[in-house]
């Protein structure tokens, strides 16, 4: 495990973190209101991360070696992209599957949910108005015309393949190499690039659709009930209470968007958060047992027992390792 404390040269807050138990997106202020993982399969949860903020651009890519449902929501001034490069199996954007040279903007309620077997993906975030101006003006109209309602942009082949490219070498150069550019020129390469793929999107990737099922949102409204209840007990009838809608539907969402049933979801879910506590936390007698019980688990022998068929160690494993 290589952990590091993020570097700030020129106004430019960046770091470059190999084989982490955990993904902290906080270390460089990415201007995201939520950002993690749960993961549903098993194995040791180990990511890879670039991360930067530049000016008020946020830059990341991400590798996760483990089947896992990806979560990020975003403060509505801002507007984020999300670009797939490699995974395993199926790759689902918000319940829909993959393309490899598409870029996919949030779903509902300003939020992406990710699932696949492993993957290395790319972020961008920039405040919404900067974004909006750019378009305007490269289409010549102004910025009230532009509503940013599209979810995929559909790339050909080539330019998928270019703009992907060109953001991976932006962000190995920030994070790693730490080429003298200002803030000024990594912001407007990045809008650009962005902006111009925004433009040239295939037509079909300016469709917007009207369709009243909405599994993303759905599984959103959920997860904020879930929150909501801070550790209590939730049933099937608060889940479809909240999202405002039946059983069966609630049920398909969940599958399409989490690959798993509610009520699987958030159990594992109290795990990851389970898992957050003992990685950022010291290491005191009784503190399994602590966080066990404030994750929302009663009985600690099924907990341990399952906490290690999940992540391949025991609660107490995790707890010992180093922590920032």
């Amino acid at each position: 495990m290589v952990r590091k404390k993020p570097e700030n040269v020129n106004g430019i807050n960046a770091i470059h973190e190999m084989n982490c138990p955990d993904y902290a997106p906080k270390k460089v202020n990415l201007p995201v209101k939520e950002s993690f993982f749960v993961q549903t399969g098993r194995g040791h949860h180990i990511v890879d991360t670039h991360m930067a903020t530049v000016g008020k651009i946020g830059l990341l890519r991400l590798g996760i070696n483990v089947e896992a449902v990806g979560i990020n929501v975003f403060n509505p001034d801002y507007v984020s992209f999300s670009l797939p490069l490699s995974w395993s199996g199926d790759y689902f954007v918000n319940g829909e599957l993959a393309n490899r040279s598409s870029i996919y903007m949030p779903g509902s309620l300003n939020s992406f949910h990710f699932r696949s077997r492993s993957r290395d993906t790319i972020g961008v975030t920039m405040p919404r108005s900067a974004f909006v101006n750019t378009v305007a003006a490269l289409r010549g109209v102004d910025g009230d015309d532009i509503s940013l309602s599209v979810r995929e942009l559909r790339l050909s082949e080539s330019a998928g393949w270019r703009v992907r490219s060109r953001l991976s070498a932006i962000i190995k150069e920030t994070c790693d190499e730490r080429k003298q550019r200002s803030q000024k020129m990594i912001s407007e390469d990045v809008v650009s690039l962005l902006a111009d793929a925004y433009l040239v999107a295939l037509p079909k990737s300016l469709i917007v659709s009207n369709r009243i099922y909405q599994p993303g949102r759905i599984v959103r409204l959920a997860e904020e009930r879930f929150m909501a209840a801070e550790g209590a007990p939730i049933s099937l009838a608060d889940l479809c209470v909240a999202a405002g809608v039946g059983k069966t539907t609630l049920y398909k969402a969940f599958n399409q968007v989490c690959g798993l049933p509610p009520l699987d979801y958030f159990q594992k879910r109290r795990f990851m958060r389970a898992r957050s506590l003992l990685i950022n936390t010291s290491n005191h007698r009784g503190r399994v047992r602590q966080i066990a019980l404030t994750s929302g688990f009663t009985e600690l022998g099924r907990f341990s027992v399952q906490y290690r068929a999940l992540f391949g160690e025991s609660p107490s494993v995790t707890l010992s390792q180093d922590s920032d």
